[in-house]
């Protein structure tokens, strides 16, 4: 999402407003994400006080997740604000006269997904917690946990 900033840097506009709806490429998925809704993005880019690119932006999909416990998909909504103050390109260049936010908003995205996620419904397997089996050999031991 390449967005062009010689308006901003000839300060013909005071900032660049961003509303738009994206979608993330399949190559940046994870192991542990099956899907990610269309992105919606609604902020806008500026020059602050010192003249520095800066971003106000605020990040809205829908992603499905791998539950950790038995591996089914789980809906994972994303909502974020991004606030980036003088960022530069991923070789710190500074930003001539485009930049491309996908990289940003990836980030940003990644670091909102969970270690771990599952949803209420899963748990230990009833059929295990059902048996009560133990070790004959074992059952001296609880006497000793009566007493």
């Amino acid at each position: 999402m390449n967005i062009s900033l010689i308006k901003l840097f000839s300060h013909s506009t005071d900032r660049i407003d961003i509303n738009e709806e994206i979608n993330i490429p399949s190559e940046y998925y994870t192991f542990d994400i099956e899907e990610i809704s269309p992105v919606m993005l609604n902020g806008y880019l500026y020059l602050n006080e010192i003249d520095e690119l800066s971003i106000n932006l605020n990040v809205k999909c829908n992603l499905k997740l791998k539950s950790s416990i038995n591996l089914d998909v789980i809906d994972y909504p994303i909502d974020i604000d991004i606030t980036e103050l003088d960022f530069d390109d991923e070789n710190n260049n500074k930003i001539t006269n485009s930049i491309d936010l996908l990289p940003i908003i990836w980030q940003n995205i990644l670091l909102e997904i969970p270690i771990r996620v599952s949803n209420s419904s899963d748990s230990i397997d009833e059929k295990y917690i059902a048996k009560k089996e133990f070790d004959e050999r074992l059952s001296k031991l609880k006497d000793f946990l009566d007493e």
